[in-house]
């Protein structure tokens, strides 16, 4: 029992490294699945067994983790760098996002983007790392935060719940929740490759009504 799982993770690394050597290509479970000596169905599931994470999710964490190298180490424009790691478009990078200011201050790189109707709302994108953390600090907080401790979060406002739902599933986004009626509209959830919670959410047509904490438990 122990030797074959053992043969099974050495098959699994294969798979890993190559994805690794070709993080920029588009993702080839059939591929992927010749390289680890399994059937394409098999594979997906033995992957995330091994490694707790689908092949989708990998990649995807992966290109983001260099883009985020690229963003950091050199004066780039955002287009060119998720072009060139992989991403289809800017939209599948930054879920639409506009960037605001791109400047180099020596230190690190300081990267703010808006939403395209709030102009006046900055988030800033950064790294863990010098010169606000030494590289150990830098390493507990990307842990704290894959494992989803730091909380927070971003929560975006759609018109359309389960048809933002469906195109982000469709276009290979992994969820953590399906839409879900709640007292205060509908919504659905999402880890992005760090492990920061994303929430979409579409209001009620009427007032918001909250219900009995009698209700809020009978409902959970």
């Amino acid at each position: 029992m122990l030797q074959g799982t053992e043969e099974r993770n050495r098959r699994m690394l294969r798979a890993r490294d190559a994805m690794d050597r070709a993080f920029a290509q588009p993702l080839d479970i059939p591929a992927l699945a010749r390289v680890a000596y399994s059937s394409p169905a098999h594979f997906s599931r033995q992957f995330r067994t091994v490694f707790g994470e689908t092949p989708h999710k990998y990649l995807q964490r992966r290109r983001v983790e260099r883009a985020m190298e690229l963003l950091r180490e050199t004066d780039r424009p955002v287009t060119e760098i998720c072009l060139d790691v992989g991403f289809n478009s800017l939209g599948t990078f930054s879920l639409g996002m506009v960037v605001h200011t791109d400047a180099d201050l020596g230190v690190m790189r300081f990267l703010t983007v808006t939403l395209p109707d709030q102009p006046d709302l900055q988030l800033v994108l950064m790294l863990p790392g010098p010169p606000a953390y030494d590289d150990a600090t830098a390493a507990q907080i990307r842990e704290l935060v894959t494992k989803g401790g730091a909380g927070g979060g971003v929560i975006f406002e759609t018109d359309d719940c389960r048809g933002t739902y469906e195109r982000l599933r469709a276009a290979g986004v992994e969820f953590t929740q399906e839409p879900i009626e709640r007292f205060y509209g509908t919504d659905c959830a999402l880890r992005d490759p760090f492990g920061n919670p994303i929430r979409f959410t579409q209001p009620p047509d009427g007032p918001i009504v909250v219900p009995s904490a009698e209700e809020l438990r009978a409902q959970a």
